[in-house]
């Protein structure tokens, strides 16, 4: 499996538990961001007609600046919370690349195995 980068692990961990960042965005950052996102949207629904975003999209962009916060206030963490990540990703593809391996080679010993009593009993 290849690896994530740090964008990449930030949203799929956030999307899965954003409590993982809980130590980093706490409740104060979270409303800050949030607040920041709405007075926004209302500026632009009130100058320039566009339209609130919806659930789903709000969601994306408290996210997205959710980002930026771990980026600019706490990337040593999230570098370090990405390598775990990775490192966690790789041991589990490792461990599964060796059972399959293993499985491969049983299997090919029980077929070679029936090949031999089978020319046994035929002759």
């Amino acid at each position: 499996m290849k690896p994530l980068n740090k964008q990449a692990y930030f949203k799929q961990a956030y999307k899965e538990d954003p409590s993982v960042f809980g130590k980093y965005l706490k409740k104060k950052v979270m409303k800050e961001i949030k607040e920041g996102l709405q007075a926004e949207w209302e500026e632009q629904l009130e100058e320039e007609g566009k339209k609130m975003p919806t659930k789903a999209r709000q969601q994306t962009l408290i996210m997205n600046a959710a980002y930026k916060y771990m980026t600019t206030h706490h990337d040593d963490a999230l570098q370090a919370m990405k390598r775990a990540h990775n490192e966690t990703l790789e041991r589990a593809a490792t461990v599964l690349v060796e059972a399959e391996e293993s499985g491969a080679e049983e299997s090919g010993s029980e077929e070679s195995g029936s090949e031999e009593s089978g020319a046994e009993e035929s002759e």
